[in-house]
């Protein structure tokens, strides 16, 4: 039986990223339960949470921008097969956004995450990583 609570939380959490903060800041009391929610999925290891809220804080939408919190998430997430995560994580990499750059290890992670069909990933291994 699914958690629809967190699956709620991560609907609710996917539309903040994609829309304005204005969208987001409808109802406070909310989004804090929703961050809350996706929070402890987090830490309870779940993939989908980690990279969601690893967008949040790389996006600073409902939280402050947070590059550091967005690498670590990324990073739990991508470790357990989230392309989406791995895309992110390489584009970190590959930028070095509040990371060192490293590229092999960036188009790796991108080359991965392209190979299992991440949004992306392919024209950003094909831009940054292709010669």
């Amino acid at each position: 039986m699914p958690d629809w609570t967190v699956f709620r939380a991560l609907a609710l959490a996917a539309l903040c990223v994609l829309w304005t903060g204005a969208a987001c800041a409808q109802g406070a009391a909310k989004a804090n339960k929703t961050l809350t929610v996706l929070q402890q999925a987090a830490d309870k290891g779940d993939a989908k949470a980690q990279y969601t809220l690893g967008e949040m804080y790389l996006l600073g939408r409902g939280v402050r921008p947070d590059y550091a919190n967005a690498f670590i998430l990324f990073g739990k997430s991508a470790d357990q097969g989230n392309a989406q995560a791995q895309a992110a994580l390489g584009e970190m990499y590959v930028r070095s956004l509040e990371v060192p750059a490293d590229i092999q290890k960036g188009c790796r992670l991108l080359h991965e995450a392209a190979l299992k069909g991440a949004d992306g990933a392919q024209d950003k291994f094909d831009r940054w990583c292709a010669n």
